[in-house]
């Protein structure tokens, strides 16, 4: 509630703010352009131009800057979160589980986010061509050009802060309160929802979702489904999309098939690793979930 509130309220703010400034000028802009031609404005008739035109603007600076403004929300959320966990003077990467991974474990999340993105766009391009333009129309309302700031947001901020709340937060509480299968896939819901209405962006961010809270499940730290965010968010929004005008089809789609393999393999040999029972050592800082004396932790990996 907290995550999508804070959406809200960002958005309203944000809009508002920009809606009153941008109202302000049109005022003084239209009452100019009246004068100049020797007319006079009344109120009714200045407020009807300046909503109608104010109206339109607003709609497109929340389309153009959906990002940003969705970092912009994310990072607050995060801020409360931080500082409701300092208040009650408990550490926050124990409450989110942030902790260390082993370095033999990055090259397999790097392949395994990058194969997901082949995965997901190789899907995307199977699906029936009516779906694919209901996708299309609505994911082209929030496609802006890249610009550093949009690509820092959605590779590198978006994904922390949405691992801190789905991963972090609410998959390490409801494993508490239920099998762990039921805790997976009540998150990824939640994860899929908050990411729209669309069944194709809730289809795949479902799927995303399951993957990733797996992973923070084997690993013991959203570290890992950070990484695979990341990469994810990186190559599918960003690389991929672009490359892939230039790639023949057969190309593509033979790509695709070998991710989807390295997927299986990768997803499989996580789901051997070797964990320990406890994560945080006697001084209660993070560690690693897995035991870095035992010469097997990683023998299936």
């Amino acid at each position: 509630l907290l995550f999508v509130g804070m959406q809200a309220v960002v958005g309203v703010v944000i809009s508002a703010g920009y809606g009153a400034v941008k109202g302000a000028q049109l005022g003084q802009q239209l009452q100019a352009e009246a004068q100049a031609e020797g007319r006079v404005l009344t109120m009714e008739e200045l407020s009807l131009k300046i909503s109608e035109i104010a109206t339109e603007e607003v709609t497109d600076f929340v389309y153009e800057n959906a990002i940003l403004l969705a970092v912009v929300a994310d990072i607050l959320a995060v801020l409360i979160v931080w500082l409701f966990f300092v208040i009650r003077k408990k550490k926050f990467a124990n409450e989110v589980n942030i902790r260390r991974i082993d370095n033999q474990l990055y090259p397999w999340l790097v392949l395994l986010g990058a194969s997901l993105a082949f995965v997901v766009l190789g899907v995307l391009s199977l699906l029936p061509e009516e779906v694919m333009e209901e996708y299309g129309e609505a994911s082209s309302m929030l496609v802006t050009t890249p610009s550093f700031l949009s690509i820092l947001a959605e590779v590198v901020l978006v994904p922390v802060c949405e691992e801190i709340f789905f991963r972090g937060l609410i998959f390490s509480r409801l494993k508490k309160a239920m099998p762990v299968v039921w805790a997976l896939v009540i998150s990824a819901v939640l994860f899929g929802i908050v990411h729209g209405t669309n069944p194709v962006w809730f289809g795949y961010a479902f799927a995303l979702g399951c993957v990733f809270a797996f992973t923070v499940y084997k690993t013991g730290s959203i570290v890992s489904s950070m990484i695979l965010h990341m990469v994810f968010n990186l190559l599918g929004g960003t690389v991929l999309p672009m490359a892939l005008e230039y790639v023949p089809d057969v190309v593509f789609y033979v790509a695709a098939l070998l991710s989807l393999a390295c997927a299986v393999v990768v997803l499989g040999k996580l789901a051997k690793l070797k964990q320990l029972e406890g994560t945080d050592d006697s001084k209660g800082s993070p560690v690693s979930a897995f035991d870095p004396s035992d010469p097997n932790r990683f023998r299936e990996v």
